[in-house]
C-alpha cells in the first residue's frame, strides 16, 4: 500500500496522472468507433489530443492553453 501511495504522490506532482487521464479519453472514442459512431469517435479523439497537449504545454511553460470561445 505504501508503494501505491508514493507512486500516486510522485506522479501527481509531475502531472503524469493528468496526462494519463487525458489518454483515457481514447476509451470512449474506441467504443464509439466500434458502434459505428464515427463522428463521435473523431470528436473524442480530438478532445483527447487537445487535453494531452494542454497538460504537456502546462508542464513545460506553466501556462495552459486558452480557447477563446466567448
Amino acid at each position: 500500500m505504501y508503494d501505491v501511495v508514493t507512486f500516486i504522490k510522485q506522479n501527481v506532482e509531475n502531472d503524469n496522472i493528468l496526462v494519463f487521464s487525458s489518454i483515457l479519453f481514447l476509451l470512449p472514442a474506441y467504443i464509439a468507433y466500434q458502434n459505428k459512431m464515427y463522428l463521435h469517435s473523431i470528436v473524442t479523439v480530438f478532445a483527447a489530443l487537445i487535453s494531452c497537449h494542454n497538460w504537456l504545454q502546462y508542464r513545460k511553460t506553466n501556462k495552459s492553453t486558452k480557447l477563446d470561445i466567448y
